[in-house]
């Protein structure tokens, strides 16, 4: 037996490679870094606020659904929770921020809230109208584009 057989499980498998298997999901999971790679890059930091993984669940509940307005995989979209000082008479508030960066503009949303849930939904819906907004414009241009060269077509074989 070498100084290396001591870590294998009885199924063959090391587990010191079970080891580095684990740090990497708990480094992953403590920077931060998104495994949703569909559309959008989404980073949840939570200064001043202990992040639990109900709260980065719900995070991710709330704003993958609008991947669907981007459309782009090098969007980068940064969600803020934070718990404000705790000088205020009216009891804690909560303040979640958004900052996606998108190629032809940059959106960047702040909601305050009593309740930390209710200022992640009240940011959703900010957000959703931001990202259709913009998306109605671009087809709004597009079709405005498209009329012009049907109008100038016309034009031209009325000459």
């Amino acid at each position: 037996m070498n100084a290396h057989s001591e870590r294998y499980s009885p199924s063959g498998f090391c587990l010191c490679d079970a080891f580095r298997c684990d740090n990497l999901l708990r480094w992953v999971y403590n920077t931060g870094v998104s495994t949703n790679k569909k559309y959008m890059n989404i980073r949840i930091q939570g200064p001043r606020l202990p992040l639990t993984p109900a709260i980065e669940e719900y995070v991710l509940k709330r704003i993958t659904p609008l991947e669907k307005l981007v459309n782009d995989p090098a969007v980068v979209c940064e969600v803020d929770l934070v718990k404000t000082t705790n000088h205020h008479k009216s009891g804690e508030i909560f303040r979640a921020e958004i900052n996606m960066i998108l190629p032809d503009k940059h959106v960047y949303l702040v909601s305050e809230k009593e309740d930390l849930y209710q200022a992640i939904d009240n940011l959703r819906e900010q957000l959703d109208y931001a990202l259709s907004v913009r998306k109605e414009k671009k087809q709004t241009l597009l079709r405005r584009g498209a009329s012009r060269i049907k109008d100038m077509i016309k034009n031209l074989r009325g000459m």
